[in-house]
């Protein structure tokens, strides 16, 4: 039996792209935090794991330079983040009052 390409997008998982490369400029309020956690709240939707290995790859870059993850930031450095492939969230839906009333 063959796949149509309809059921190849059925399987596949959609992937939504968070934004392209981003260049952010390190202010005094960010100097002094790791990396791994600035990116972790600039990236809010990303898990760590994704944080970290995007940090091993070299694709997280400080002055142009690969960030180590326990790296500090410094005011007036300037952090590439990569663009950020993640797979779209499916909603939940909540089962209705009735239905729960109905089951003891």
């Amino acid at each position: 039996m063959k796949k149509t390409s309809n059921d190849q997008a059925k399987m596949t998982p959609k992937i939504t792209p968070n934004q392209k490369v981003r260049l952010v400029a390190i202010d005094a309020a960010h100097s002094g935090q790791r990396i791994d956690n600035f990116l972790l709240r600039e990236l809010k939707d990303a898990p760590r794991s994704y944080i970290y290995r995007i940090l091993r790859k070299g694709e997280v870059r400080i002055n142009k330079k690969r960030a180590k993850p326990l790296q500090k930031l410094n005011d007036g450095d300037i952090v590439r983040i990569p663009p950020v492939f993640l797979p779209e969230k499916k909603h939940i839906a909540e089962v209705p009052v009735s239905l729960l009333q109905t089951r003891h």
